[in-house]
């Protein structure tokens, strides 16, 4: 992100060594090894604004990881695991919100519009290392444990 801009972060978290930082803006994850030398590595990049790295959808926030951040550090803190939610191709739903009723610009009924993932299609999970990619079936996983912890 640009100094000269009005950075609004998505989220924000200090790291388990030193004055590591990591923070994402615009769905893509940033790290920061000291925030006074002020030198800023972008980990992920993608520009698709339903692509989110180290945050989760809607969905993900607020029925499964019930919380804001979707990015795990290591207890020494060389290592960070982060999930990636892909809804571009999420079917857009929409209800009706029902306003503020002491609010006259919000009293009345509005539509309300949002990417929200439905049981489908078969799942995969992609695992990324430096130099090798992993794809694996979300049926082949039955054996393994599938359940992400808190």
């Amino acid at each position: 992100p640009n100094e000269a801009n009005d950075v609004s972060l998505q989220a924000a978290e200090w790291g388990p060594k030193n004055a590591q930082l990591i923070f994402v803006y615009g769905n893509n994850i940033y790290y920061m090894p000291d925030p006074s030398e002020n030198q800023i590595y972008r980990i992920s990049n993608d520009d698709n604004r339903y692509i989110y790295n180290g945050i989760p959808d809607w969905i993900y926030e607020e029925e499964i990881l019930a919380t804001g951040t979707a990015f795990w550090w290591s207890i020494d803190g060389t290592r960070l695991a982060y999930a990636r939610f892909n809804d571009s191709e999420v079917e857009i739903q929409e209800y009706p919100w029902y306003g503020d009723q002491v609010d006259t610009e919000t009293q009345y009924l509005a539509p309300i519009k949002i990417k929200y993932p439905k049981v489908r299609e078969i799942l995969f999970i992609i695992l990324r290392r430096k130099d090798k990619t992993s794809v694996y079936c979300i049926s082949h996983l039955y054996s393994r444990e599938q359940q992400i912890q808190r």
